[in-house]
């Protein structure tokens, strides 16, 4: 996992804001600021400690709409189990 190899922070700024520039889309992607698209997703716990974390997923917003994270979850693994069973 990246983040045992090179610290929880690191490898989330690697899916966020790093991946942005590497896109050169750093102006308009990577980090929460006025003017930036962002989808933002809730968290039940801190992924600064732990990525892993990343899981405890509690609401998303998308293009500033709500979703239900459980539904989308739930859509998630429907999609895995009728595609490819060993993704």
């Amino acid at each position: 996992m990246l983040a045992d190899a090179i610290g929880d922070m690191a490898a989330l700024k690697a899916i966020t804001g790093s991946a942005a520039s590497a896109l050169r889309k750093e102006n308009k992607l990577g980090t929460i600021a006025p003017g930036r698209y962002a989808d933002l997703l809730i968290l039940g716990k801190d992924p600064s400690q732990d990525v892993r974390t990343l899981r405890s997923l509690e609401t998303v917003f998308r293009a500033g709409d709500v979703h239900d994270s459980s539904a989308l979850l739930a859509s998630r693994q429907i999609f895995q189990t009728a595609t490819n069973p060993l993704w």
